[in-house]
């Protein structure tokens, strides 16, 4: 059988490592998802519980074409598994059509509705239905979370501008992040870079505190003390640290990491970005990973510039020679990157719906 993993575009390659790291299976890369196949249905709920960077993950049932609204009418696969059971069908799109999504979820709805005897129940359904448009493509499988695996627990106490945890890992992982090392996010805001670097290093799984609430235990495909046995911790050799110049981001960091259940394995205090270069030795960093602040209204050019010249000045003395910086990334950042010695070694765009953001990484200049 088929199962898919989705999450926003330009993400694929680091969901790909998370299938082959949780359940030891090859996947293909398409838009905005990967498509594996497994002969184990418990590695569905494995891959919900345990995965950082998807959205929704499911069995998957059908995948083609879709042109038209016209076309949902005309998707198939054998819905006996669904006869005499009380179901749901939720649809999420990316990209333009002439319909909605719940246009689309009642129209497939509909004809699963006519073609087995069941009963669609919005509230307490057996089975939940899911379909993922993404332009002119359909996939439709059972879904086996339930609820939108973007969404964070332990994302209590937040700011305004806090990217979310599926971007924030997305970055660590680009980064190069691997246990062993150190990893510094200058801006810490709510924490949520340090928290996914810490639950990617400590093997810890991003959903223990909500399992009740994903579909397949409620299901009872899983039973919740099946799911004990990934709830360790694993010791590792490196470092993370958040700071930030706000005390308040200080605090609420560490408040969301108690939250998390992984207070112990990640630090936080405050610092200026100024004053880096006193908090670390030369040549000590592995990895910086940051949401640096951006202009604004309330942020001038030229204060983030100012940011940006002491973010890669000071990343010239603790950053190892073979260190990267992972930023969210614009024009003003490469030109002060460019002016302190580094260079970009790889970039993408990341894509949720119509917004996106380029992700870059910085390596310092060789001589």
């Amino acid at each position: 059988m088929k199962g898919i993993c989705i999450g926003y575009r330009g993400t694929e390659e680091v969901m790909q490592f998370e299938v082959d790291e949780s359940i030891g299976r090859k996947s293909q890369i398409e838009d905005s998802a990967v498509v594996f196949e497994t002969d184990d249905e418990k590695d569905f709920a494995k891959l919900v519980y345990l995965g950082q960077s998807f959205l929704s993950v499911m069995h998957l049932l059908y995948s083609g074409e879709l042109k038209s609204f016209e076309d949902i009418g005309k998707i198939n696969f054998d819905f006996s598994f669904i006869k005499g059971k009380k179901f749901k069908v939720q649809c999420t799109r990316v990209g333009e059509h002439s319909f909605s999504s719940v246009d689309a979820a009642e129209k497939l709805g509909e004809k699963i509705y006519e073609s087995v005897e069941s009963s669609a129940d919005m509230k307490s359904p057996e089975i939940i239905i899911g379909m993922f448009i993404i332009n002119e493509k359909c996939y439709v499988g059972i879904d086996y979370a339930g609820i939108d695996l973007s969404n964070r627990d332990y994302r209590v106490y937040l700011q305004p501008e806090s990217i979310k945890g599926p971007l924030a890992y997305f970055m660590v992982r680009y980064s190069g992040f691997m246990p062993s090392k150190v990893i510094v996010d200058p801006f810490c805001g709510a924490g949520t870079i340090p928290l996914e670097a810490g639950f990617f290093a400590t093997k810890f799984p991003i959903n223990k505190f909500r399992k009740s609430k994903l579909h397949f235990v409620k299901s009872g495909l899983v039973n919740e003390k099946e799911l004990e046995k990934f709830d360790k911790k694993k010791e590792f050799k490196g470092r993370i640290i958040g700071m930030d110049r706000e005390v308040r981001h200080v605090e609420n960091s560490k408040k969301n990491a108690k939250i998390a259940g992984i207070e112990k394995y990640v630090e936080f205090s405050r610092s200026d970005i100024e004053w880096f270069e006193t908090k670390f030795e030369d040549d000590s960093v592995d990895f910086i990973v940051t949401d640096a602040p951006k202009e604004s209204r309330r942020m001038s050019e030229d204060k983030v510039r100012k940011i940006y010249y002491w973010l890669f000045h000071q990343a010239k003395f603790i950053l190892k020679k073979a260190g990267r910086i992972c930023v969210i990334n614009n024009s003003i950042i490469e030109e002060e990157a460019n002016k302190e010695g580094f260079v970009v070694e790889k970039k993408v765009n990341v894509e949720k719906n119509s917004q996106a953001v380029e992700v870059a990484a910085y390596k310092k200049q060789q001589p």
